[in-house]
């Protein structure tokens, strides 16, 4: 991708997922037009997974490594914006500070 391009990638998408596309294209092996596939893999390890939220209350939820609690909240709870919830339940007083391996208690 020539500089121009990678501009009006970014200013397309955000910087994030600008970022997110970088990160992508390194992992299938950084060559144009590359892609996992290509690349001999199944799924880059940075691969999103959007998965339905789950449709009981309650639960535990172990964090995976690159988790947040806004991701979480999104991903199991159905919306990103319950993660503070999601810190309460768990008495996380620092809500950027959780460790892959962690036990997450899921709220009611």
């Amino acid at each position: 991708m020539r500089g121009s391009e990678a501009i009006a990638m970014a200013a397309a998408v955000g910087l994030w997922g600008w970022w997110l596309w970088r990160r992508r294209r390194a992992a299938a092996g950084g060559a144009r037009g590359a892609t996992p596939a290509a690349a001999g893999a199944s799924a880059p390890a940075s691969a999103i997974v959007i998965a339905a939220p789950l449709t009981s209350s309650g639960g535990s939820y172990t964090v995976a490594a690159g988790n947040s609690l806004s991701q979480i909240a999104r991903d199991v709870m159905g919306n990103m914006s319950r993660w503070p919830e999601l810190a309460a339940a768990n008495g996380i007083s620092a809500p950027f500070v959780i460790f892959p391996g962690q036990v997450l208690t899921l709220p009611a």
